[in-house]
């Protein structure tokens, strides 16, 4: 299993991938390229994938500059999960709806929709009112269909929203995580 991060006793949280050190949370200079705000059907232009009730919203792989990132907000008793590239330089994300869901659909348009990405670390956050159980579980499953050692896939659990920003250098991101559902 994914080694888990908490934050019960504070509001907010960040770390960086690789190696789940902690960092001092300083809200991100650039705007996120996308943020999937809600479960609900949402357009994201060029950036969807999937928008339906029953899972809830999916990008496709989405090009990100350093220095820019991707987030999830809004989450309650859903999930989020984030997808990247070796240096962070292509990240997909995925707001699920209700609680934690394996989505095999998005893990196959991910893996055959741009072949060149290969999946090198998962970001799995739950909403507060999330099943910890459950999405244990389910961050496997992601975890077995790509291959991925849980030293590569952290979580956090009891987050409202959270950004995953490649650094200025490529080499890693910082990630940012809130008990409230607002993003920043």
């Amino acid at each position: 299993m994914s080694h888990a991060l908490e934050f019960p006793d504070r509001m907010q949280m960040a770390f960086r991938v690789p190696g789940d050190n902690q960092i001092p949370y300083s809200p991100p200079q650039n705007p996120p390229i996308l943020n999937i705000y809600t479960n609900l059907p949402l357009n994201m232009g060029a950036h969807g994938l999937i928008n339906d009730y029953s899972r809830g919203n999916f990008s496709k792989w989405i090009s990100v500059p350093q220095g820019f990132g991707v987030a999830v907000s809004g989450l309650t008793s859903c999930a989020a999960i984030f997808a990247a590239s070796e240096n962070f330089d292509w990240i997909a994300a995925g707001h699920m709806s209700g609680d934690a869901q394996f989505v095999n659909q998005w893990c196959e348009e991910l893996l055959h929709g741009a072949p060149d990405v290969a999946v090198r670390y998962l970001i799995f956050g739950t909403g507060p009112d999330s099943s910890a159980r459950r999405a244990g579980s389910v961050l496997m499953e992601y975890m077995q269909f790509w291959h991925i050692s849980p030293a590569c896939a952290p979580a956090v659990k009891g987050c409202g929203s959270i950004l995953v920003q490649r650094s200025p250098g490529g080499e890693s991101a910082s990630v940012y995580a809130r008990h409230d559902t607002n993003l920043l």
